[in-house]
């Protein structure tokens, strides 16, 4: 009889299924990239007609990160805006946002002075 050394080679076939798994998981996990050649003329990007800055309407006393956002997405994004919105149209604002605790009484007025 001869002697080897090592495991038999039946002993081998329950890490079959083991090996097999790993390689199915590395395979899913192995991102594909595929490239798509894409044609791009100069008049197909859409730009923006004016360039629009929003000022930071924290620096107002009053106004903190949810009510400035809350005023960005009803369309009041600067100064110029809110000092010409009136207190009762930016309390129906703060009101429909679920914000009641906060009062914008002076906000128009300290928005003019940012502007001067």
């Amino acid at each position: 009889m001869s002697t080897t050394k090592g495991l038999p080679w039946w002993a081998w076939v329950p890490f079959l299924p083991v090996l097999l798994a790993l390689l199915l998981l590395w395979r899913t996990r192995s991102p594909r990239r595929r490239t798509f050649p894409v044609n791009v003329h100069r008049d197909s990007i859409p730009l923006p007609m004016e360039p629009r800055m929003a000022d930071d309407l924290t620096l107002i006393k009053g106004i903190g990160l949810k009510s400035a956002s809350v005023l960005n997405s009803a369309g009041i994004s600067t100064f110029a805006q809110l000092a010409a919105t009136p207190e009762g149209q930016l309390r129906d604002i703060l009101l429909s946002a679920n914000l009641r605790l906060v009062d914008p009484t002076g906000w128009p007025q300290q928005a003019g002075l940012f502007l001067k």
